[in-house]
């Protein structure tokens, strides 16, 4: 699982959870939690963690840093996962009904050091 560009102040992924929400209110499809933007899939054979960044993100965006983390570490952090459109890679994970600090940190515990895509040209 895959999240765009280096890590972020706690006080940013609050605003961009709280749009999300915002975002959800306004077509109707706020569920009572709150959602982060993720995108994820099993590696192909063979295929690097590199090369898997342009499938993951390459349809949206494109995207010069991006950090990693497993469904497991999220699980054990007491995250669940659940497909979002676009599809078929883009997922949110659920981050709960109280949106606090301390769960924004967990969250972005979950992911390790910033990585430079290869592909990246301005």
């Amino acid at each position: 699982m895959m999240r765009e560009g280096k890590l972020k102040a706690t006080e940013r992924v609050l605003d961009e959870a709280e749009d999300e929400r915002t975002e959800r209110e306004d077509d109707g499809t706020w569920d009572g939690e709150f959602h982060l933007s993720v995108f994820a899939s099993t590696l192909e054979p063979g295929e690097e963690l590199d090369a898997a960044v342009a499938r993951l993100f390459g349809p949206h965006r494109r995207v010069k840093f991006y950090r990693v983390a497993t469904v497991e570490d999220l699980q054990a952090a007491g995250f669940q996962l659940a497909a979002s459109p676009p599809e078929p890679y883009h997922y949110d994970v659920l981050l709960g009904t109280e949106l606090t600090p301390a769960v924004v940190e967990r969250f972005e515990r979950c992911f390790g050091d910033a990585r430079r895509n290869p592909a990246w040209t301005r």
